[in-house]
């Protein structure tokens, strides 16, 4: 039951809908602007510049680690 329950988090909070133009179901249900809306394009490797820090950290809902989360890091 908890892995359903942990399926039906990440499918409503987490994951993206075409349909939804790239929202969650909770981003419409709850009125909040889409995350993708403000996303942080990632770091490109340019010559003579060094590796960056990422700037998210990958968090898990479940212990199987498959359903994988992006938090964002503090600046």
């Amino acid at each position: 039951m908890e892995k359903i329950r942990l399926g039906l988090v990440h499918y409503a909070h987490f994951r993206s809908h075409q349909g939804l133009d790239g929202a969650t179901p909770a981003d419409i249900y709850f009125g909040r602007t889409p995350s993708h809306l403000s996303a942080i394009p990632p770091p490109r490797d340019r010559p003579g510049e060094g590796p960056m820090d990422s700037p998210f950290r990958v968090e898990y809902l479940d212990v199987e680690r498959l359903l994988p989360v992006l938090v964002r890091q503090a600046a």
